[in-house]
């Protein structure tokens, strides 16, 4: 039993997985204020273009195939306004049966595909008044037969004549699309030739975890297209071959915000004058700014993401909190306050002049930013972290 549970949902996940694959196709045709929605109307929709459900199938999509005739129903009940689409497409990995009709619906009028429905329900209703209904898929993964026939007579019904003449000249069959595995190869060589090709699958999970984000989901799942190609442009910088430049930024406004009185009144500042490090307080000051302005820019620009610059500062807190930690434990506690703060003033430049641990890809990471996280953290609103950040070697 266990196994067959198992067998199960990895099939759920594997389709789950086809239909985000499908749905990151479409978001790359997106305008900046264009939207795409995933389970809101059907499998995937593109605003003011079309809705699209997605198949992962493996047996022959034959003329009375629950994947056609199901999506069909649906495309009709009145909770679906097939009207703001103008295309809705079946896609489907399945292959048209030897014998199915269906082949011809691509290539057909309106009045020709009415023509075909109208057909293949008489013949399954032939073939089943014969008890001859091999073709009818009966894999225990489809519907009940009995359900697939009231959704043919419903489709063909009196009652939805109007709007299935209205909703038949829209819809397109997607047979034979590539599965799972080859659809992500594809796009891997399609769309990530400028990507270091150790990082290709790193990039594809990045992105699958953009669309499967959990706070995008409780709001509708919803994605614009300026929010899928700011992921792309991040993901690209990220995971491109060969290093990245760190960016510039305007120093001249910088140095002058360094010099504006109130920055000696910052709990950064605070920190420095605490240990007597009052001459390296304008050097510090820079670095501070020069830092926030970098990680603004990137996050704007889309060279890194909040979470990368998030992951790097806590890197640099749990760092420091050991080191100073050690840098205590070397003190005598007898020591006299002059000679802590001498202690201080020295764990404070050498923390400075440490090598710098390189932000995400950048090739050349500055130790002037490095040095302003540092003061980024040391500005921060006591309880922020369990531990706050200082250079004092000693504790109140």
């Amino acid at each position: 039993m266990q196994s067959t549970i198992d067998f199960e949902a990895r099939k759920l996940f594997e389709a789950i997985k086809y239909q985000i694959h499908v749905a990151i196709e479409y978001c790359h045709k997106l305008e900046d204020d264009q939207s795409l929605w995933i389970e809101v109307f059907g499998d995937v929709a593109v605003d003011r273009e079309g809705a699209v459900e997605v198949k992962m199938w493996e047996d022959d999509l034959s003329d009375g195939h629950t994947n056609f005739w199901n999506t069909l129903h649906n495309w009709l009940k009145p909770a679906f306004d097939h009207e703001r689409f103008e295309e809705l497409v079946l896609l489907t990995t399945q292959s048209f049966g030897s014998r199915s009709t269906l082949s011809r619906w691509n290539e057909s009028d309106p009045s020709q595909r009415l023509g075909l429905l109208t057909s293949i329900n008489a013949a399954i209703g032939k073939r089943k008044s014969r008890k001859q209904e091999s073709e009818l898929p009966s894999d225990g993964t489809s519907p009940k037969q009995g359900k697939l026939t009231s959704q043919r007579k419903a489709v063909l019904s009196t009652e939805m004549r109007e709007s299935l003449l209205a909703v038949i000249p829209k819809i397109r069959i997607l047979p034979e699309q590539q599965n799972l595995a080859a659809l992500i190869a594809a796009y891997k060589k399609d769309k990530l030739g400028g990507i270091n090709p150790n990082r290709k699958d790193d990039y594809v999970n990045d992105l699958f975890g953009f669309m499967m984000d959990a706070s995008r989901i409780a709001q509708g799942w919803e994605i614009k297209g300026r929010e899928f190609n700011g992921k792309l442009q991040e993901l690209t910088k990220r995971h491109m071959v060969g290093p990245v430049t760190f960016p510039a930024i305007n120093t001249e406004l910088i140095s002058r915000q360094a010099a504006e009185p109130h920055m000696r009144s910052r709990r950064f500042a605070r920190k420095l004058i605490e240990i007597g490090a009052e001459k390296h307080l304008s050097r510090a000051t820079l670095n501070l700014l020069e830092a926030h302005e970098h990680v603004s820019g990137m996050i704007r620009d889309c060279s890194v993401s909040p979470e990368d610059i998030s992951r790097y500062q806590d890197n640099h807190h749990e760092a420091a909190f050991w080191a100073r930690d050690s840098a205590m434990e070397k003190l005598d506690t007898h020591s006299d306050r002059s000679t802590k703060l001498t202690a201080s003033r020295l764990f404070f430049s050498e923390s400075c002049a440490a090598p710098v641990t390189p932000l995400c890809s950048f090739q050349d990471t500055p130790q002037t930013f490095r040095n302003g996280i540092y003061h980024l953290l040391a500005d921060e609103e006591p309880g922020t972290r369990n531990e706050e950040f200082h250079w004092r070697l000693w504790d109140e």
